[in-house]
């Protein structure tokens, strides 16, 4: 959501996804703003993605939830999930300095390598994490969960 628009009330559920080449779930807030002038920044909110399976993801960008200053991603739930992810990074890369780019059209690859292996969640509120599962092929020296400017976050049944 990056013009303008409200996402709120979304429920995805009991899905497979197999040899996934960007992030796997990826939640973006942003303002790019090329919608008529005055319209405000957009809101996310009120999400549940729930009993899902992916396998063979790439492990460049992992996972993503990133609102913008002041502009958080609000109330997300996610549940009954395993990640098959392909590995192969190294904790070096965990010390990446990710770009805002507020204005970008939203794909995970305009963050570049993101310095978590599972999740990297900024600029985001009430997040739970439900029995969320990550499998590596290969070692990966990230840390699974990276965030930044959260608040409210949630770990169960980790």
């Amino acid at each position: 959501m990056v013009d303008g628009g409200a996402l709120e009330d979304i429920v995805i559920s009991n899905i497979t996804m197999r040899d996934i080449v960007n992030a796997p779930i990826f939640l973006r807030l942003g303002a790019r703003m090329r919608s008529p002038e005055g319209t405000p920044v957009g809101s996310m909110k009120r999400i549940l993605l729930s009993n899902i399976n992916v396998f063979n993801a790439d492990s460049c960008y992992s996972s993503i939830i990133s609102g913008i200053p002041g502009h958080s991603i609000e109330e997300v739930t996610l549940s009954n999930i395993h990640i098959w992810y392909q590995g192969g990074y190294s904790e070096v890369d965990s010390r990446r300095e990710i770009p805002e780019q507020e204005k970008a059209y939203p794909e995970p690859w305009m963050f570049g390598t993101v310095p978590a292996s599972g999740f990297f969640v900024r600029h985001a509120r009430h997040i739970t994490f439900d029995n969320v599962n990550f499998h590596f092929l290969e070692p990966d020296g990230r840390p699974l969960y990276v965030t930044e400017d959260v608040e409210g976050i949630v770990y169960r049944n980790k």
